[in-house]
């Protein structure tokens, strides 16, 4: 019996692919591998392969994890020098290691690292970062940052998103678009999308009406390790 650990990229046209879709595509790419999977027991056997945290649709990443349970140990650098044809464009295994054990994979995930361009659809701002600097400021000096969200049951309720904001800053401002670094909540115990804070901070900058389109990229995964963040792969 072996797990192996995989770090994979998602980008150009892949990030449009559902989970689910990314879930058949996984089991489809590991037999065409031929890796000696292990498959669950019951009516309906399937692979045993989990993934650390689901992207929405349009979220590209350089840091997804997936683990896959085999029967048999490989060579986990054999896996990603023979992905080949494999794996198609916009999709590609970066780098693999057996793991023991690792437990469900979705419950050690803590938070994500994401960077987020906001391009707007004129001039509108200025260029050396202080309107979003001193928007992230004040924002992050609340005690609440209260957002209106819809429950399962159709009910709206407000939500203190600020307790899941572990650190925001601008890295690039220019007068058509701004790049921010986000650190969030990721996982069971707090998930928040970097969208709804960046549109707290959009709005804060009252430059709602100007926004031409939001582009989201999720930079690592990080998991909780004697009160630190750590890079989920890594553990």
């Amino acid at each position: 019996m072996s797990t192996l650990r995989i770090q994979y990229v998602k980008k150009d046209n892949m990030k449009f692919l559902s989970h689910l879709e990314m879930v058949r595509f996984m089991e489809r790419a590991f037999r065409r591998m031929e890796l000696p999977l292990k498959f669950s027991q019951g009516f309906n056997p399937h692979p045993k392969i989990s993934f650390a945290a689901p992207l929405a649709v349009g979220v590209s990443s350089e840091a997804e994890i997936v683990e896959v349970e085999l029967t048999q140990a490989i060579d986990p650098n054999a896996l990603i020098s023979n992905q080949g044809d494999n794996v198609p464009d916009g999709l590609s295994f970066v780098r693999a290691k057996e793991v023991s054990g690792s437990g469900k994979l979705m419950a050690l995930v803590s938070a994500s690292e994401y960077l987020v361009e906001v391009r707007y659809s004129d001039a509108v701002k200025d260029t050396d970062g202080r309107k979003e600097n001193e928007a992230l400021d004040h924002l992050l000096d609340k005690d609440e940052i209260m957002i209106q969200k819809k429950t399962k049951k159709g009910k709206i309720k407000d939500v203190n998103i600020r307790p899941f904001v572990m650190d925001a800053k601008t890295v690039l401002s220019e007068e058509a678009r701004s790049i921010f670094r986000l650190t969030v909540a990721t996982g069971s115990n707090g998930n928040l999308k970097p969208e709804v804070f960046i549109d707290c901070l959009i709005k804060e900058m009252d430059l709602i009406d100007s926004v031409e389109a939001v582009r989201v990229h999720r930079l690592q995964l990080f998991t909780q390790k004697e009160g630190q963040l750590v890079p989920l792969y890594d553990l």
